[in-house]
């Protein structure tokens, strides 16, 4: 597309240029004094590619305006289509492309909601049968244990189909839980927080606001802290979290990771009033805001770190305290 741009451009100048210099060079033939001649033609020959080049560098600028927004649409459509169901949240001060890019984002929140849902809904339905035949597999042994030997053999035979059955429920849990984190990779903890604080120390700087972030291994003395979780969405669910304490929380905001267990745990924390007494049930609920905000940031957040195995959850109203949970990997 800038290529057209320039080309067409470039024609449109051509003939511009033309249809004026054609007739200065005329006229300057005509009406100039021969020894000044010579230097007249130069003179509006060298106006006329001073105005092809201004021209094609005004072009060549303002191409790239246009098609840089679109290249990125481009872009965040073939992330969206690949799997990646976070929104970006990008606008380009465009109307025509911002309604673009809030459609994308908009298909991005309902597809993750959808597919979240449908993968809880297999996990909780494999879990209750697999409950089911856990009880159905115990009634049975007790029902083998009798001593008439036909109700003995009836008893094993649909043992033998239980656990066949109990095997194929596990299966389903593992791909579930496998599908939940199929973009999922090795992280270190410690980078993954340094480029957090790359991407929100100046707008802490310009509120006059201070960030602090802390994780094990951001000393080189220190181990790792690793985790597996997909990059862009522990970036955007904390980026969510760091956005809120900014814009309705006041003085220090804190984050910290530790190790908890299998997981590895991260905190961020702000010294203002927190989450109102009303809100702390309804606060993950989409359409949900303390301010003026769209209520659907914490709701996308918990989706994107539920999508990787892990769960968000709001561990203390006042002061505020959001604490993130991803599966750890240890050394």
């Amino acid at each position: 597309m800038r290529r057209r741009i320039l080309a067409w451009t470039l024609a449109v100048v051509l003939l511009a240029v033309g249809v004026l210099t054609v007739p200065l060079l005329m006229a300057a033939g005509r009406y100039v004094d021969p020894p000044d001649r010579l230097g007249a033609f130069a003179l509006v020959i060298g106006v006329a590619v001073g105005a092809v080049v201004a021209a094609m560098a005004v072009a060549a600028r303002a191409a790239r305006r246009i098609v840089a927004p679109l290249a990125q649409v481009a872009t965040d459509a073939a992330r969206l289509a690949g799997g990646d169901l976070g929104p970006t949240g990008r606008r380009y001060g465009e109307e025509e492309l911002d309604e673009v890019a809030r459609a994308l984002d908009s298909a991005a929140v309902r597809l993750g909601e959808l597919v979240r849902r449908e993968r809880q809904l297999a996990a909780d339905v494999s879990h209750q049968l697999r409950s089911r035949l856990t009880a159905l597999s115990m009634r049975l042994e007790e029902v083998a244990a009798l001593s008439d030997d036909e109700l003995k053999v009836e008893a094993e035979a649909a043992l033998d189909q239980v656990d066949r059955m109990v095997h194929i429920v596990d299966e389903l849990l593992d791909q579930a839980r496998t599908e939940r984190a199929h973009n999922a990779v090795e992280l270190d903890v410690a980078e993954q927080l340094a480029a957090l604080r790359a991407d929100w120390d100046d707008a802490f700087r310009v509120s006059g606001r201070e960030l602090r972030i802390t994780a094990p291994g951001a000393d080189a003395h220190e181990p790792a802290l690793r985790a597996r979780a997909t990059p862009g969405h522990v970036a955007q669910a904390l980026g969510v979290l760091i956005e809120n304490a900014l814009q309705h929380g006041a003085g220090v905001v804190t984050v910290s990771a530790r190790a908890h267990g299998e997981h590895v745990v991260v905190e961020v924390r702000d010294e203002g009033v927190g989450v109102p007494d009303p809100l702390v049930p309804l606060v993950f609920d989409r359409g949900v805001s303390g301010g003026d905000g769209t209520g659907i940031g914490l709701a996308v957040a918990r989706a994107l770190v539920e999508a990787d195995s892990g769960r968000l959850e709001l561990r203390s109203a006042r002061p505020a305290v959001f604490a993130v949970y991803l599966p750890r990997i240890s050394s």
